[in-house]
């Protein structure tokens, strides 16, 4: 009898540890789980393809200098316009905070630089016929579910100057790669679709063109919605 009771009591203790060891690794993997998970779903909200439609509104300006008279005719157009655009992305997770993102943004509408009237009564008006951009865009995420972003971009526009001169003409002037910076916000809005608002300048230099230079200018503010594959 007294071997069963000490038989008995060597089991319980023997169940009661296994069962206490059970408990320590439940909460060890249960706050090994708490950890993890944040990190897993800000890589799964924000890394990956996407592709978003924006709309913007561009304030435009095109200082003009004319060289072939003395002195030197300057003029500065400017226009503000609503643009729309697509952009398609792929956003790298680098760590479980930190993201980098390249894409490539095309204008789908033409935008006007605004016009202006030279000593000769010649009205020159300046509109967009192409303008597209590749980036890079550093992404620092605040919570699961909204990140801060900064971007520095190569930007290619094509603008059409015409005159009402007799006959009418046009020039082609195009300008490639040009640098840009921006910056804003992304919130995804669930696991797949996402709001973005963004600020962007690009100074598109100086071209010398039949002795005119021109120095166009743009400044955006963005607000697009896209879908996260």
């Amino acid at each position: 009898m007294l071997k069963f009771k000490n038989l008995f009591i060597s089991e319980f203790l023997i169940n009661y540890k296994t069962m206490k060891n059970i408990k320590h690794l439940s909460l060890i993997a249960l706050l090994t789980t708490s950890i993890i998970t944040p990190a897993l779903s800000q890589s799964i909200n924000f890394a990956g393809p996407s592709m978003s439609i924006y709309g913007s509104n561009i304030k435009s300006s095109m200082p003009t200098t004319a060289l072939d008279v003395t002195p030197n005719e300057t003029a500065k157009p400017e226009k503000t316009k609503l643009a729309y655009g697509l952009d398609a992305a792929y956003t790298f997770g680098i760590q479980k905070d930190f993201f980098v993102a390249l894409g490539l943004s095309y204008q789908i509408n033409d935008t006007s630089f605004g016009s202006f009237t030279d000593s000769d009564e010649i009205v020159s008006t300046y509109e967009t016929t192409k303008a597209y951009s590749l980036y890079i865009s550093p992404m620092f995420a605040l919570n699961n579910n909204t990140a801060v972003f900064l971007k520095g971009s190569l930007n290619t526009i094509n603008i059409v100057e015409t005159y009402n001169d007799a006959p009418v003409a046009t020039l082609d002037i195009e300008i490639k790669n040009k640098f840009g910076y921006g910056f804003g916000i992304q919130h995804m809005i669930n696991k797949n679709v996402f709001a973005k608002l963004e600020y962007e300048k690009i100074d598109f230099g100086s071209k010398t063109v039949a002795d005119v230079k021109y120095e166009p200018e743009t400044q955006a503010f963005k607000i697009g919605i896209g879908y996260k594959f």
